[in-house]
């Protein structure tokens, strides 16, 4: 394991590409070679049950915590560290994340039946509706940045304004951070392009509209409304009120 993670993140200069998932950034991973894509360097995964499936044993749990300690050291140890995170509307991020890792959700909703007083019975959407509003966490996306980018890198993007409009850079020492929404993406790839030495093509890539829950997917969409207090929460964070209130 050692082994392995010293020679993925031991450069002089580091690529990060670091997302909170289900932003669109596959397509600069597949055009930036040597790049490393990441979730998470802490313990927060944006699929729990999937994580909990891998990492059900407190040895195991213990092991992934080792191993995100042993890749924020290596990371750190470059000279020169390029972090580019894509970021996107919070609810149809939801929406594209929930169906990503669908069985994982559900198989979390059919374990808790009871409890939610719910059954597997539910005709049309209602059994879909219920795992997405009960048990997927809508506010991920909005608490991210201090989760991830601020708690590794001591930056705080709500401190920042915008170096144009979907784009943020900001340096601190041998850390130069790149944040693009993933609705102004192709109008400054130009800013990644310069910042890494690549040339990016911009490519749809693992979208939900070309997956096999595609049909479902835009069903669910059109008959889900979220209720009232989640929309608030969401709307209300500083993620959302920084990057999408005035749009």
């Amino acid at each position: 394991m050692l082994s392995n993670i010293i020679g993925k993140y031991l450069k002089e200069e580091l690529i990060l590409i670091y997302t909170p998932g289900k932003v669109g950034s596959s397509t600069l991973e597949d055009s930036i070679p040597g790049s490393i894509h990441t979730h998470t360097l802490y313990d927060n995964p944006p699929n729990p049950p999937h994580w909990q499936l891998d990492y059900y044993t407190p040895f195991q749990k213990f092991k992934f915590k080792i191993k995100q300690f042993i890749r924020r050291r290596m990371i750190k140890h470059s000279k020169k560290i390029i972090i580019i995170s894509v970021i996107r509307e919070p609810i149809s991020r939801n929406h594209s994340m929930f169906f990503q890792a669908l069985p994982f959700w559900l198989a979390k909703t059919s374990s808790n039946l009871s409890k939610d007083r719910m059954s597997p019975r539910e005709e049309g959407f209602e059994f879909l509706h219920h795992a997405f509003q009960k048990n997927f966490n809508h506010l991920y996306i909005c608490e991210w940045f201090d989760k991830e980018i601020k708690r590794f890198t001591g930056i705080d993007i709500y401190q920042h304004e915008e170096t144009d409009k979907g784009f943020y850079q900001v340096r601190k020492g041998k850390i130069h951070l790149l944040v693009v929404k993933l609705e102004d993406l192709e109008r400054n790839i130009h800013y990644i392009e310069y910042a890494t030495g690549k040339k990016i093509t911009i490519s749809e890539k693992n979208t939900g509209s070309k997956k096999w829950y595609s049909e479902i997917y835009k069903k669910f969409k059109e008959s889900f409304k979220l209720d009232t207090e989640t929309f608030a929460k969401i709307t209300s964070s500083n993620y959302y009120k920084k990057f999408y209130e005035k749009q």
